[in-house]
């Protein structure tokens, strides 16, 4: 049933196209329509079409002089019930919009700022990865107006590839009744069009949903004026931050604000995606795209993009959370665990009163102006957080992003690191150090023993790996192609390994060679594989492994066959016991140790390819995650 919110807009019987687009009108009705249906949906229809008239009038009236000097009067056409009603109005409004966007204050952005720095829990409020590596965010190169635009030298630019491989899976954003030849006509200039606009700033970083943006400019405004206008968004507004910044330190940050409307407006809801760690990735797409990749109607599409070049920066945000607010009875009647809220909310649904939503987004930023929101509001948000976590029963918090608890689906395979668990792991780590100490002390190794005896560890599990692959046969329909998906990373997993004994800094290089506590590393082994055996209910104790139980203890199987064999190599003896040192080991320092190695690695690509690769072996539990995944490693 169609929306009664979201009518077909009246227009004019004969609809003049611009020259300079593909696409006309949006509207494919006529000015007539049936006095016999719903009297609401009529009333609208009726008011759309005045609005309508009004705008053409307003346009006629001052197009002569100018229409620069009335941004007011545009940005209120452009919010209002129906927005812009018409792509012919849209094609000489939006870039007037363009080019006077609403921009954050410095006030807004220090008080911001300011705000999140009082923070001092590690919780659920916060983004979903916001613990991941992160690249550096000083990114504030000027943008070059001295650019090659002509088509050899974009294609040359080391974006051009990613980006029309993403043009050409654009066939199901184009709207039905556009012909072939203007498809195809559409994507040839789409691909140009991006890498131009990333052209303008080597620091720029393409991420895939930026297609999206720019393929709605196109069909709307036509290549020049689409150019004109994406030039503007990539300099001037939230798109800048998009593209400059890791997804952690832009979107997922201006994410976490819906945390701070849900809980003002619902907290029930807010309580419950709260307290399944569900974080904010399931809306990853929609103020990063501007809706155009989560929305199936181009009508609803084309009405955001009114919305947000007439608004606030983030107003995206805003209309993420009236989105969820309006899904409230799917969210509570859901299972509630973190993927299935995620499954439910990241799947947008085909029919959605858009304008009634964006109604609520512009009703959000009148009762929480950003200013507010991102100062009193978020304090009080903070210090609610901080309070929920400091009565957590000790003992029973487990570590609360909820990205870290998706990576802890498919840990132990190399750089596959349970994120969410690191803290428990590395704390019974050093339990089993201390377990295994003798009393007294002995020399600390130098750095080129260290060496040697990592190598030869390293060698050692890999060695044992082959002969553990029987614990995933039971969880794949193609237990072979997933030994092979294994086999892959072994290289990744070699360089971690040894990135991560590099950055310990637990050899010494003083001449004077200092004592330090003496552990039997054959202790170590046994030990180990002992603890984590006792162990393995409370590490698997997350309420996210549930739908995934049977693959994670055929990891934690894998991880346990690989030290056993590794304890029975080191029977005689350890590397360290023949060289009659010890490297010391620190908590603190093996935690930041392993940051900087999985983010030198590049985690999330490898991440995500082994997720897709396991699931192409018949891993059929790692559906709902491997899509969240892949959306970490397009960054």
């Amino acid at each position: 049933m169609p929306s009664i919110s979201a009518p077909n807009t009246p227009h004019r019987r004969k609809s003049q196209r611009h020259t300079s687009k593909l696409v006309t009108s949006c509207n494919d009705v006529s000015d007539e329509m049936d006095e016999e249906l719903d009297p609401l949906r009529v009333a609208r229809w009726r008011a759309l079409g005045d609005k309508r008239k009004a705008i053409a009038r307003f346009l006629n009236k001052h197009r002569k002089e100018g229409l620069h000097g009335y941004i007011d009067e545009l940005r209120h056409f452009a919010v209002s019930p129906g927005g812009l009603i018409d792509d012919d109005f849209r094609a000489e409004i939006w870039p007037i919009l363009a080019a006077n966007l609403v921009v954050e204050d410095e006030d807004e952005a220090e008080l911001y700022a300011s705000t999140m720095s009082l923070s001092t829990s590690e919780s659920d409020f916060e983004s979903a990865v916001s613990e991941l590596p992160t690249e550096d965010d000083d990114r504030n190169t000027p943008v070059s107006s001295q650019v090659e635009t002509d088509l050899a030298s974009l294609q040359e630019h080391r974006e051009w590839r990613q980006v029309e491989l993403d043009v050409n899976r654009t066939l199901a954003r184009f709207p039905p009744d556009i012909s072939e030849d203007h498809r195809v006509t559409l994507q040839d200039d789409l691909t140009p069009l991006i890498v131009e606009i990333l052209a303008a700033n080597p620091r720029f970083n393409y991420y895939q949903g930026f297609h999206d943006v720019l393929l709605t400019l196109l069909l709307v405004l036509g290549k020049e004026k689409a150019l004109e206008v994406g030039k503007k968004l990539s300099t001037g507004g939230s798109f800048r931050n998009y593209l400059l910044k890791s997804l952690e330190s832009s979107v997922l940050k201006e994410l976490q604000l819906m945390y701070v409307i849900l809980e003002r407006c619902d907290a029930e809801i807010e309580q419950v995606m709260r307290g399944v760690n569900l974080g904010s990735l399931f809306a990853l797409s929609w103020p990063l795209t501007w809706f155009s990749h989560s929305l199936q109607n181009y009508h609803q599409i084309v009405r955001c993009f009114d919305l947000f070049l007439a608004s606030h920066p983030i107003a995206p945000i805003y209309l993420s959370a009236a989105v969820v607010l309006y899904r409230r009875s799917s969210v509570l009647s859901v299972e509630r665990e973190m993927p299935f809220l995620h499954g439910c909310l990241n799947h947008m649904p085909h029919e959605l009163p858009i304008d009634e939503l964006i109604g609520d987004a512009n009703y959000l930023m009148k009762f929480m102006p950003p200013l507010t929101l991102k100062g009193r509001y978020l304090e009080n948000y903070l210090k609610l957080v901080d309070a929920a976590d400091s009565k957590r029963p000790r003992g029973t918090k487990l570590p609360s992003r909820a990205m870290k608890r998706i990576v802890v689906s498919v840990l132990l395979i190399g750089i596959v690191a349970a994120k969410s668990q690191m803290d428990k792991v590395t704390k019974i780590a050093m339990e089993v150090l201390e377990q295994s100490r003798y009393p007294g002390t002995i020399r600390q190794c130098r750095c080129n023993e260290e060496e040697v005896c990592g190598k030869e560890a390293i060698g050692q599990a890999l060695s044992c790996t082959p002969g553990c692959y029987y614990a995933f046969d039971k969880v794949a329909s193609n237990p072979r192609a997933l030994h092979g998906c294994i086999q892959q990373k072994t290289g990744v997993l070699q360089d971690f390994l040894q990135c991560v004994i590099k950055e310990s800094g637990s050899c010494t290089n003083n001449a004077a060679q200092p004592q330090v506590s003496h552990y039997d590393f054959r202790r170590v082994l046994q030990n180990g594989v002992a603890r984590l055996q006792a162990s393995r209910a409370d590490i698997l104790s997350s309420s996210t492994l549930k739908s995934i139980r049977n693959f994670a203890n055929a990891v934690m199987d894998f991880g346990l066959c690989v030290e056993s064999c590794a304890a029975q190599e080191n029977a005689a003896g350890t590397c360290f016991d023949r060289k009659g040192c010890n490297p010391v080991f620190e908590e603190k320092k093996a935690r930041k140790g392993l940051k900087r190695c999985m983010k030198r690695i590049n985690w999330k690509v490898h991440v995500g390819q082994l997720c897709d690769c396991a699931m192409a072996a018949g891993v059929s539990e790692l559906n709902r995650f491997c899509p969240i995944l892949r959306l970490m490693s397009t960054h």
